[in-house]
């Protein structure tokens, strides 16, 4: 067995998909193995991390992109 096979166990990561609490276009992303997904608004530019907390409680955390003019 390889290093890097699981084990035998199976776990594939979901699309996750939710839309922009800002502008309102569909996000899409896969979570990492800590279960937190990254995604970037293409409408508005919005940078979300979403990261599960329980079976039917998600936390979205926003972030703007700020250039240091």
């Amino acid at each position: 067995m390889d290093a890097d096979e699981s084990g035998g166990n199976n776990t594939f990561a979901r699309l996750q998909r939710w839309y922009c609490p800002n502008c309102g276009e569909l996000a899409t992303g896969y979570p990492n193995r800590n279960n937190i997904t990254k995604v970037e608004c293409k409408r508005c530019h919005i940078t979300m991390l979403r990261k599960s907390k329980g079976r039917h409680h998600d936390i979205i955390e926003m972030f703007e992109y700020v250039s240091e003019c």
